[in-house]
């Protein structure tokens, strides 16, 4: 038997969005057109880059001739106004890759001058360490000036690729800017990024998603800074771990659990992404982690994390005598989520872990169990009142089950798309009604 189909709703929804996008496109492209001309110069240009290649219109080509690639790692790009304009703010994408900062201007400054000799800086662009591929930076008051330059100290790789930039009068442009996503990897490398594709790739089979940009992110490179600075994102998705958490650093995860106690962002987060999600609510970076296999059970430090159950002793992280789930199993819907609407009460899906959440915590709710053969019954927690999604098992791991993980990664889309991305502001939601009658799904 099928729950609410939200069939009619989700079709008008996914038209109104493609209207949406179209209507989008119109006003971003009326907004490039709009931008003040000028002759674009640079301190030097990798052979075949081109400085104009940087104020041709397209926000996302990384072709050769559609960017600017400076010679060294400190270096400088230069737009000269055929008359003086006056700007308020200003759209900057980085680097020379679609889904990583990689290439890209690291530390650096804009600057304007009178002259085109003497230039002063505009304190509100300093960067250090730039971690975003795109950015929107809003000045103070606006700066009447026909030469603008940005200045680079230090690069991501060998030499930093201005991707595109686009001048706005004022300092509260509206600036459009199309929905995007974050994947972020949750495991100890901070060089292994990629992991995370796979909720980008998931994305991308949703109807009306088919182009979504994406950013992919080391953990320890998200914080409230990276994801408050405009272009604000649209959801965050979090994904597995290998270590046991032991044996995971914990510092890396300060900035992970300001956004999550903020409740400001839609965030979904899967296996080890669920379990670090409840270690940072209940436990916190402060405090030491241990695991079931470490633990000292009349003082655990972190007792929300467990496994499902053990076949003989084994150090830490060894997992081969672990009872895991590993495959396609059976969930059972328990709550009248919105992200899970449109499935049937009981429904396959992939999973690959050991570990498992062993409570709800306080303001969470569970709103899916195990189904039968499964043995983890936290399958997926929600934080009452916003779409932050704890899910055991792995929708982006879509291969054997890819209706339902499209229609949960689409569910889930709509929702952050209304709650309004990054948004403190946002309306909060109603708790999920129960479907279950064997008891109180909720922590605290």
């Amino acid at each position: 038997m099928l729950r609410m189909q939200w069939k009619t709703d989700l079709h008008c929804w996914i038209v109104l969005g493609l209207l949406s996008v179209l209507l989008f496109g119109a006003v971003s492209s009326r907004a490039i057109a709009e931008n003040p001309k000028g002759e674009a110069t640079a301190s030097g240009s990798a052979e075949g880059a081109s400085p104009s290649g940087a104020i041709d219109g397209d926000r996302f080509s990384t072709d050769a001739g559609s960017v600017w690639t400076g010679d060294s790692g400190t270096c400088s790009w230069q737009i000269t106004f055929s008359e003086p304009q006056a700007i308020g703010s200003l759209l900057q994408i980085n680097g020379d890759d679609q889904l990583i900062i990689r290439n890209a201007p690291r530390n650096y400054v804009w600057q304007w001058s009178d002259d085109g000799e003497t230039w002063q800086p505009i304190p509100e662009t300093v960067v250090s360490h730039e971690k975003r591929i795109a950015r929107i930076h809003r000045f103070n008051e606006p700066i009447e000036t026909r030469h603008v330059r940005l200045l680079i100290h230090l690069s991501h790789g060998a030499a930093p690729t201005l991707r595109e930039v686009e001048f706005y009068p004022s300092v509260d442009a509206e600036i459009p800017f199309e929905d995007w996503i974050i994947a972020v990897s949750s495991v100890e490398d901070p060089n292994n990024v990629g992991v995370g594709m796979r909720f980008v790739d998931l994305a991308r089979e949703c109807e009306g998603w088919e182009d979504v940009p994406a950013q992919l992110v080391w953990h320890g490179d998200f914080d409230e800074d990276f994801v408050s600075t405009e272009p604000r994102p649209l959801c965050a998705f979090f994904s597995g771990s290998y270590l046991e958490w032991c044996q995971r650093s914990r510092e890396p995860w300060r900035g992970v659990q300001a956004v999550l106690k903020s409740r400001s962002l839609p965030m979904w987060g899967a296996c080890g992404g669920a379990q670090v999600f409840a270690l940072l609510e209940e436990t916190g970076v402060d405090q030491p982690w241990d695991c079931p296999r470490c633990r000292n059970k009349d003082n655990p430090l972190s007792p929300i994390y467990s496994h499902i159950g053990h076949l003989a002793d084994a150090p830490c992280g060894d997992y081969s005598q672990n009872i895991g789930e590993r495959g396609t199993f059976k969930m059972r819907v328990v709550a009248d989520d919105p992200a899970f609407q449109g499935l049937p009460d009981v429904f396959d899906i992939h999973e690959s872990h050991i570990g498992q959440i062993d409570y709800v915590p306080e303001g969470w709710t569970r709103v899916v169990t195990k189904g039968p053969g499964a043995h983890t019954e936290n399958q997926v927690l929600r934080v009452k009142d916003c779409p932050i999604y704890s899910a055991q098992f792995h929708m982006e791991t879509y291969a054997n089950t890819p209706e339902n993980s499209i229609q949960i990664m689409s569910n889930f889309l709509k929702l952050a798309k209304e709650w309004g991305g990054y948004n403190p502001d946002a309306e909060r939601l109603e708790m999920p009604g129960s479907l279950d009658d064997s008891g109180d799904e909720s922590g605290g």
